[in-house]
């Protein structure tokens, strides 16, 4: 190699050895100085060629080149130029002219970078060499290409942004303060939001392009470029008449960028929703309605705030879910609510609507309407959301019961209509034999009484019971017509006290001993006004009821036995009240008797009928069905009324409801005792029943007066007709046969206008008594009637 070096450069013979001593002397020294060139130059790679030899390189060309010093000494400049460069290099090197380009060094290893080169010519020894520097700027280009590529994507996405964009630069007054700022640069979707070209916005100073006298949104933006901090905000942009969401980032000390979008869209769309949430609340809370919404895929439900103040609750006091809707259910309608729901998830489209009891907070049951449907599927027709309404329906069952109740009411006035016909015309005719068996008791009695008897004793025993027998046969006249509320004697006011007394005796001497009687008392009297024998009858019924329900009617193998309770309290009929007893009278002031059981309790369907005449679930030899009926009557017939508590197997309490009297001392005065009046006159008694004729006789005669009978209507016209001026008074049945009574008076009173009659009946709610009375009849006798009653009516008739 050295040899070769010598001869390219002329000293590769003896002449010239000899003849370049000195110059081999100097030689080192120029060497040394071109070495010096070179390795001064260590920043890049460097080498010196001879027409495209390499002559010489530094340390940097061999590391970057990946060959030593040996290998490129001598060797082509092209050894590290990729083939493809070869023509456009050598060119390059071989000129005698500075030149600088870039082109590609392939390394030892294969591998490719990018340099730049820089050639100078320089002479050396009379030759013209070429210095070659060379620098790696792969990594340059790397960083170039990266930033290119950087800027394409920011330009691409600058451009295609659906968000407006926009860069500006503040602009400041003299003392160094924000004023306005300028746009610089906006992308096409700055012109779709604001309508303006880019031609327009660039350059432009904000209050001059916005038409505003300040520039928008300046504090805010300036305070971005001052803070080096992001802001974001939404505003009603006035100019453009649009809602916008802004946010603005610091680019430089006096720049900032904003990117924008319109969402008038959105805060119109959320406005509507709003208004529709809000009319939607303020329907719920007009209708008091509450909502669930169930999702069926994570088992979640929500419970809205007025499901659980509808039931008394706050909304932190159960979790919202499966488990709280159905713990809160009535045990008794668990299982029908359950498969109501999975039905309706299980079948598409299935609409839910059921009703249940739900438990309150103060441990009452209330109604609940419940409706929902299944309001999303998945592709494969999974049920996802489950949705629906909770409506309080415990007011209109309530008004229901009380519609259902009235409807019973009038059903069973009907029935007791009917009923209560056929008792007022047996009432008449039994009446009427009664008042002749009474009636001829009396004469016996008054007659033997004025005689010496043997066996006196017995007589008046016998005469006793037979006068008792036939009072206790008219009072069961009055009872039938209790029963058919036709009948309604003159009430006076009556101790409850002493008439449950009446009854707990009675009670003690014939219940089973099994029953356990508690009755509990007042200290001070309670009146109510009544008939008190009618009200006994209705304890005593009552009573007779429980105890029967606590021994004849249990089970076979049920012990017979229990306890029975009679309470008495006074209740004011407040809103609360009537709102739960429909049948009060608002102010008024109630006596409730309770009288409670632990029987064997009454079923809700039995429950609805136990009022009805003749129904009754005791075997047919221990009840007929009328007592709970008279029950009925007899109370709704004091302006009274009744409330029935029971449960099957649990017993039953049946409260009643009368009004309570309060009066002084001398209304409550017992009654006086019965006297007979006498007097003097014609009688003329009309009647059909001639034993009531001959009873009326001997007791008018008895009273000191003449007495004129007439068996009939027309024999009756025909005696007032011929001798009308002697006769005082006239007694007149009013059911006779061929012409009835009221005929009868009309044709009496044609005869003498000033008449005087004591209408007579064994119906006292005849309609024609009290029409009677107005066209100026002067009494009624109710049949049958007693001695002393007739002497007090005829007295009155003849004032």
């Amino acid at each position: 190699m050295c040899k070769h070096l010598y001869q390219r450069y002329g000293m590769g013979n003896s002449d010239g050895r000899k003849k370049n001593i000195s110059k081999k002397k100097s030689l080192p020294d120029e060497t040394n100085n071109l070495t010096g060139i070179i390795n001064d130059l260590s920043f890049s790679g460097t080498a010196i060629h001879d027409r495209g030899i390499i002559i010489d390189v530094n340390d940097v060309f061999c590391r970057i080149t990946g060959y030593s010093r040996e290998e490129l000494i001598g060797a082509s400049g092209l050894i590290v130029i990729p083939p493809r460069h070869h023509e456009f290099v050598k060119n390059s090197i071989t000129s005698n002219k500075n030149d600088r380009f870039i082109t590609q060094l392939l390394r030892r290893d294969g591998t490719i970078i990018d340099i730049e080169v820089q050639r100078k010519p320089i002479k050396y020894q009379g030759k013209m060499l070429s210095l070659v520097e060379f620098h790696d700027i792969s990594l340059i280009q790397k960083i170039n290409e990266e930033l290119r590529e950087s800027e394409n994507k920011f330009r691409l996405l600058f451009e295609n942004m659906i968000e407006g964009v926009a860069l500006h630069e503040l602009v400041y007054d003299t003392d160094g303060m924000p004023k306005d700022y300028r746009i610089i640069e906006v992308n096409p979707a700055f012109e779709d939001h604001t309508g303006m070209t880019a031609t327009q916005a660039r350059g432009s100073l904000a209050t001059a392009f916005y038409g505003t006298g300040e520039a928008p949104y300046l504090d805010e933006y300036a305070n971005v470029v001052k803070s080096k901090t992001p802001f974001s905000f939404e505003t009603y942009f006035t100019p453009q008449k649009k809602h916008f969401k802004i946010s603005s980032f610091p680019l430089s000390a006096t720049r900032f960028a904003t990117v924008f979008e319109d969402i008038t869209d959105y805060k119109t769309i959320m406005e509507n929703l709003r208004i529709s949430q809000e009319r939607l609340n303020l329907a719920l809370e007009a209708s008091s309605d509450a909502i669930w919404d169930w999702d069926l895929t994570s088992n979640t439900l929500y419970f809205s705030p007025q499901w659980f103040t509808m039931l008394g609750y706050e909304a932190d006091e159960y979790e919202t879910s499966y488990d709280t809707w159905k713990s809160l259910l009535h045990p008794d309608d668990v299982s029908q609510a359950e498969e109501e729901v999975h039905k309706t998830i299980s079948s598409r489209n299935l609409p839910y609507n059921i009703e249940f009891r739900m438990k309150t907070k103060d441990n009452q049951w209330k109604w609940i309407l419940d409706r929902g449907k299944v309001v999303e599927y998945d592709e494969n027709g999974t049920p996802l959301r489950f949705i629906g309404t909770h409506t309080d329906l415990t007011e209109i069952k309530r008004v229901e019961e009380e519609k259902a109740l009235v409807e019973r009411q009038l059903f069973q006035a009907q029935k007791m209509e009917a009923i209560g016909t056929l008792a007022g015309g047996l009432a008449h005719d039994f009446n009427n034999v009664l008042g002749a068996m009474k009636g001829s008791l009396d004469i016996m009695e008054t007659y033997l009484g004025k005689e010496s008897l043997n066996n006196a004793d017995k007589i008046f025993k016998y005469l006793g019971t037979a006068q008792s027998s036939s009072q206790r046969a008219a009072d069961i006249i009055k009872d039938l017509m209790a029963l058919s509320r036709l009948e309604k004697e003159r009430h006076n006011p009556v101790e409850i006290n002493l008439a449950l007394k009446h009854i707990l005796q009675i009670a003690k001497n014939s219940f089973p001993k099994s029953v356990n009687l508690d009755f509990q008392f007042t200290e001070s009297p309670i009146y109510v006004m009544g008939d008190p024998t009618q009200l006994e009858q209705v304890f005593l019924n009552l009573c007779v009821n429980a105890s029967h329900a606590m021994t004849l009617m249990r089970p076979e193998n049920d012990r017979e036995g229990g306890n029975l309770n009679i309470s008495i309290d006074i209740l004011h009929a407040d809103d609360d009240f009537i709102r739960n007893h429909p049948a009060a009278r608002a102010g008024e002031t109630y006596t409730e008797i309770t009288v409670s059981d632990s029987g064997v309790g009454i079923n809700d369907d039995d429950k609805k009928r136990i009022f009805e005449p003749f129904f009754t679930t005791k075997d047919k030899d221990q009840g007929t069905g009328l007592g709970l009926s008279m029950v009925y009557n007899i109370v709704t017939s004091h302006d009274g009324f009744l409330g029935v508590y029971s449960e099957s197997g649990q017993g039953t309490s049946i409260k009643v409801y009368l009004p309570r009297f309060t009066a002084d001392d001398s209304v409550l005065r017992p009654a006086k005792e019965t006297r007979i009046f006498s007097g003097t006159g014609n009688i003329l008694v009309i009647d059909d029943e001639e034993n009531i004729l001959s009873v009326a006789q001997e007791f008018l005669s008895q009273f000191g007066y003449t007495t004129i009978l007439a068996p009939g209507p027309l024999e009756g016209l025909d005696i007032y007709r011929r001798d009308h001026s002697g006769i005082d008074a006239v007694i007149l049945d009013l059911s006779m046969p061929v012409m009835s009574g009221y005929d009868v008076f009309l044709e009496l009173r044609k005869i003498n206008p000033h008449v005087k009659v004591l209408l007579s009946s064994g119906f006292s709610h005849d309609t024609r008594v009290g029409k009677l009375l107005k066209e100026g009849a002067t009494g009624f006798i109710a049949k049958p009637y007693s001695r002393s009653m007739l002497s007090e009516k005829i007295k009155d008739v003849l004032k």
